[in-house]
């Protein structure tokens, strides 16, 4: 900040005009900065708000209903398992193969796992632990088809 001795109107005038004109240049320095800021920050949030659309869970999909944009209607487990499964089976199945057997292998697993939801995972978890629960309660089932209640059926209350 400099100071300088005014000793006319007119040299008040002139840096009132030059300080005016200083501020005005900061200002749009600063502008830019904030805009170059802003913009570099808009791609990490549009990244997670698609992310975000494509995690959301909705209503429609957990009943069954299929939409025109398969994107539209899945849950978590589905989000999870487009993005999981292609890079497990190329990692771990075919880790020395081309970028062609990659791609496709990936488009594969995609469509494969947009089929898969978390309504789909629970009917196959119920299904398996109804096998094990119907052989264990085979083995204890009741001789007598009647509960006892420890009142004998024949037995009048009044």
């Amino acid at each position: 900040m400099e100071n300088r001795n005014v000793s006319n109107l007119a040299e008040l005038k002139a840096e009132i005009t030059r300080v005016r004109l200083q501020q005005f240049e900061q200002e749009a320095v600063l502008h830019q900065h904030v805009e170059d800021i802003t913009e570099k920050l808009r791609t990490p949030i549009k990244v997670f708000d698609k992310l975000g659309l494509w995690v959301k869970h909705d209503e429609n999909a957990s009943h069954g209903a299929k939409a025109a944009n398969p994107q539209e209607h899945q849950d978590w487990v589905t989000a999870v398992l487009r993005l999981g499964l292609p890079f497990a089976i190329n990692k771990f199945f075919l880790p020395k193969s081309g970028f062609l057997m990659k791609t496709l292998v990936t488009l594969a697993s995609q469509k494969a796992a947009a089929n898969v939801n978390k309504d789909l995972i629970t009917e196959w978890t119920d299904k398996i632990t109804g096998i094990f629960k119907s052989k264990g309660t085979s083995r204890r089932k009741s001789i007598n088809p009647y509960p006892d209640y420890g009142i004998p059926p024949d037995s009048e209350t009044y």
